[in-house]
């Protein structure tokens, strides 16, 4: 973003030596001047002097296009057709952008039915082997006023460089918004800025020059600032803070629907918190907002000491939140949060080797519980950035890390329609039957919901070598139960990956002339599992 507005000054600059050589202006006032300038006025002349006076200036401009910019721009069309209420939303400079009103955005009663029946299958996997929908920067959005400004830059941008874009929100939707559709692991970054924890994307910056600098002009002024390269991203007055966020978040699972979720948080923050004793804030916005909700760190240690539990384990204790942190302050985050390196290890999305391999990096199986957390990022600062060169996430690739049970499949610009990518479970528009039951199509490897009086072959699960068997003789889906042999059990299964082990094994064990569905142990109307 500041280099954003450095390359605004630019413009102007450069603008206003193209219009003295054209003497369309005077040169009373730095404040005339802005006055004067109108962009739809500009020649083509005036134009490419611009724009070759800019890239005499940084000759390291990224000119060609921004790498998957045509998916980029797909994902915020997206975006833009959701169906919501919407309002304006205007900055402190009256920059203003239309967005869906926080818990306004609708969901189809598919995809939220598809969404609770993972949920229920999941419930019984651990939390290092289950697989939760996540989105990357949750919080910079542009709900909470992030990226107003995207409209007035590309214009700007546009007008000398037309093939970039200025994509500054990772997400459209509040969080209120993203976990109704199905996010259950969310990112939040949080830096001190305005005498308070607040939301700004900030991080990653470490310049030792401007901080010495901070410094001395601290000791000259015989007081303390505590702001340094690290909190750059942090510039816009009255920014969200983390009170209001955990507020929001406490708001949406009081909700008597959502009693059963279980979701998992990442503070993105930086050590500057634990330098400057914030710690101590976050720890006390937790407690007050989360605290009965939270697995803690006494938690797992009373409980389950040698192993990650359960996701029913955690419900059970009444608890439906692991909060993790970026940076590792010791005792300071305890007992409220776990240290993100005691989770996972982060990837981009072209490290997966995909299904039946399942690799990430060829180094790390997505589905033996090395948790894994995998990043799409679609910012585009003009010329000067574009995090969309490791690829996003679209619906092309997302079902290949469902497939491979990869845990944290973490998006930009999540929507409704990106949501759909998510489904391993019933077909769209399944369940037809409201008293069927559930069938896996070898065609499709995908449910649907039958006839429970149809005669099909099932899905029968050994436990003793973890390994899926499909009956060859067809029965009435209450007689499966008795249809599986050799100590295995009718089952379904709970993940993307068992899903595709099983669709596999039932490729090779049918003739598929003769069956094209298999009973799997689960109905239309199911709701524990």
């Amino acid at each position: 973003l500041i280099f954003n507005f450095t390359f605004i000054l630019i413009f102007i600059f450069l603008i206003n030596q193209s219009h003295q050589i054209k003497n369309d202006i005077d040169n009373n006032s730095f404040q005339n001047l802005i006055n004067k300038i109108d962009l739809s006025k500009l020649s083509q002349l005036e134009i490419n002097y611009i724009r070759e006076q800019i890239i005499k200036l940084y000759p390291e401009l990224k000119i060609n296009p921004p790498p998957n910019v045509d998916d980029d721009d797909q994902l915020h069309q997206w975006a833009q057709e959701t169906e919501c209420v919407r309002v304006t939303l205007c900055d402190a400079a009256n920059i203003c952008a239309s967005v869906c009103q926080a818990g306004t955005v609708e969901v189809s009663d598919w995809l939220v039915n598809a969404l609770d029946t993972q949920r229920i299958l999941r419930s019984n996997s651990s939390v290092n082997t289950t697989m939760l929908p996540g989105t990357h920067n949750s919080a910079i959005t542009k709900a909470d006023k992030y990226g107003l400004e995207e409209e007035f830059l590309n214009d700007l941008i546009q007008k000398f460089f037309p093939e970039q874009r200025v994509y500054i929100a990772n997400q459209q939707f509040s969080l209120t918004d993203q976990m109704n559709m199905g996010i259950r692991m969310l990112e939040i970054d949080i830096h001190w800025y305005q005498n308070d924890i607040r939301i700004c994307h900030a991080g990653g910056v470490h310049l030792p020059r401007l901080n010495e600098l901070i410094q001395i002009i601290a000791q000259l002024l015989n007081t303390t600032i505590d702001w340094d390269s690290e909190t750059l991203g942090c510039f816009k007055p009255n920014m969200k803070n983390l009170n209001q966020t955990l507020d929001e978040i406490l708001k949406w699972i009081s909700q008597e629907k959502n009693g059963k979720e279980f979701l998992m948080f990442m503070f993105d923050d930086q050590q500057d918190l634990y330098d400057w004793g914030k710690v101590n804030l976050v720890m006390q916005s937790l407690s007050y907002y989360l605290g009965p909700y939270i697995f803690t760190t006494t938690d797992k240690s009373k409980y389950f000491p040698d192993r990650w539990p359960k996701i029913n384990e955690i419900l059970s204790l009444g608890k439906q939140f692991i909060f993790t942190s970026r940076v590792d302050y010791g005792e300071q985050m305890q007992p409220y949060i776990f240290s993100r390196n005691d989770f996972w290890t982060e990837y981009s999305i072209d490290d997966l080797t995909p299904y039946p391999v399942c690799k990430l990096e060829n180094t790390t199986y997505t589905y033996t519980g090395q948790i894994n957390r995998v990043l799409g990022d679609s910012l585009i600062y003009g010329p000067f950035y574009y995090g969309t060169s490791d690829g996003l996430f679209m619906p092309d690739n997302i079902p290949l890390f469902v497939n491979c049970n990869s845990n944290y499949p973490c998006v930009d610009q999540v929507s409704p329609e990106l949501m759909k990518s998510m489904i391993w479970t019933w077909q769209e528009g399944e369940p037809k039957l409201s008293n069927g039951c559930a069938a896996l199509s070898i065609s499709t490897g995908r449910w649907y919901s039958l006839d429970c009086n149809t005669n099909l072959p099932n899905a029968c699960y050994n436990w003793q070598n973890g390994n899926w068997q499909v009956t060859t003789n067809a029965v009435p889906f209450n007689k499966s139960v008795s249809n599986c042999l050799n100590g295995s059990q009718f089952y379904a299964p709970v993940n993307g990956y068992e899903n595709q082990n099983l669709l596999s094994k039932a490729i090779s064990t049918l003739n598929q002339n003769q069956y094209q569905y298999i009973w799997v142990n689960f109905n239309s109307n199911q709701k524990t599992f």
